[in-house]
């Protein structure tokens, strides 16, 4: 193991020196490195990352004794986990998911991060407040029944013909894509169910996400911050009858967390329906394929919005309800409250008379589509569709912007 580092260290220390020629190895410190800024250059961004992995590794070569799988010391905890914070700051502030070294200091299906902190990370118990011993699986239990009762049109998920006859058409309609993924290794192995999955390739949950704290990002006390995924999969393993109050609610949204863990993307098949054909050269997406990972506890909500791109969002784990409206209702986007004309101020969490008299144009019980997804399920969004979303369980799922 030491060898091993040592090996990556001195590779990355090559690169490192091709980047900034000269560069004095020994005056960088974890206390030295500056966060980047939104004026650094992309020279600026990958130093402070091939920086960062330096002294992690350098750190953990220190660290390494012969006995790998002796407990490290609570000092040593608290500075391993500092590099941990360093490099993944990087990793998300930066976009810099993978190095410049040569292919030979690295496996195509694990990224150098892995490789620097799996051994070392692999003997420490998760972090708190997850538990020591978890359980197998997420928990399974429903929070909240909801019942479709505007079901759209639904398509086998071989039926590209048919879907490339919807996509192409004027006014393209939402359609449910049942068992899509159901033979993704994501689904079939199990493992996107298992905690241990998660905690494991999250070194313990120790690295650092985006997160959204709250319920809805339009509610006053929503916010977002860099988190330890524990807290995030803490959240996922509590029962029905535990979950935390709204604003306390940790959710990973709209994040590829397959750039910053490569491993993930062997898990996902794009679908082939992302690939249709369509005439539109005004998308800021027609030639470009975004993947997001969406992971979080029962109660998460994205609010009634819409999206510039056509959507595909498969369910992995867990259940998830939406609800979708057409372009031209009346959401009463209100960017004056929201901050977005692509948000609607309609809450339609709030059933009430009052909400209801505060919005007398909108389609309270007619009007829209809605579906219950499990795993392997999937639907196919339009581009500009309304549509709210509400986790039914502890939820994770990918979607698709094309």
């Amino acid at each position: 193991m030491r060898e091993r580092l040592v090996q990556i260290q001195r590779a990355i220390g090559h690169d490192l020196m091709q980047e900034v020629p000269g560069v004095d190895l020994a005056t960088i410190s974890l206390e030295g490195l500056v966060k980047p800024t939104a004026v650094a250059t992309p020279g600026d961004i990958v130093v402070y990352f091939l920086s960062s992995l330096y002294l992690s590794a350098d750190f953990l070569n220190q660290i390494v004794s012969a006995d790998i799988s002796a407990a490290l010391d609570e000092e040593s905890e608290k500075v391993l986990e500092q590099a941990v914070r360093v490099v993944d700051t990087a990793v998300i502030l930066t976009g810099v998911v993978v190095t410049r070294l040569r292919s030979e200091h690295r496996n195509h299906d694990r990224n150098l991060y892995t490789q620097v902190f799996g051994p070392i990370l692999s003997h420490l118990p998760p972090l708190q407040p997850l538990p020591k011993v978890l359980p197998r699986t997420f928990p399974d239990a429903v929070t909240e029944m909801r019942v479709a009762r505007y079901p759209m049109d639904r398509i086998g998920s071989s039926d590209f013909e048919q879907f490339q006859l919807q996509i192409l058409a004027s006014d393209p309609q939402p359609l449910a894509i049942p068992a899509l993924a159901v033979n993704w290794p994501a689904i079939a192995d199990g493992h996107w169910n298992s905690p241990e999955f998660w905690a494991e390739l999250t070194c313990g949950g120790r690295r650092l996400v985006p997160a959204e704290r709250g319920r809805s990002y339009t509610d006053l006390d929503w916010s977002v911050a860099l988190v330890p995924f524990a807290e995030i999969l803490t959240q996922m393993l509590v029962l029905p009858g535990g979950l935390p109050q709204a604003a306390e609610i940790c959710y990973m949204a709209q994040y590829n967390l397959a750039d910053q863990v490569p491993e993930l993307a062997l898990d996902v098949l794009t679908p082939d329906f992302c690939h249709a054909f369509y005439d539109d050269e005004d998308s800021p997406t027609a030639s470009a394929l975004i993947m997001n990972i969406w992971l979080g506890p029962a109660g998460t909500v994205s609010p009634l919005h819409r999206d510039p791109a056509h959507n595909i969002y498969v369910q992995v784990v867990g259940s998830k309800y939406f609800r979708l409206y057409p372009e031209a209702t009346a959401v009463y986007a209100d960017p004056m409250t929201t901050g977005t004309t692509t948000t609607s101020t309609v809450n339609l969490d709030d059933d009430t008379p009052e909400n209801r008299r505060r919005y007398p144009n909108f389609d309270w019980d007619t009007g829209y589509h809605d579906i219950v997804l499990g795993p392997g399920d999937a639907l196919f969004i339009p581009r500009g569709w309304w549509h709210y979303v509400r986790s039914l369980s502890p939820s994770i799922g990918v979607n698709f912007w094309f």
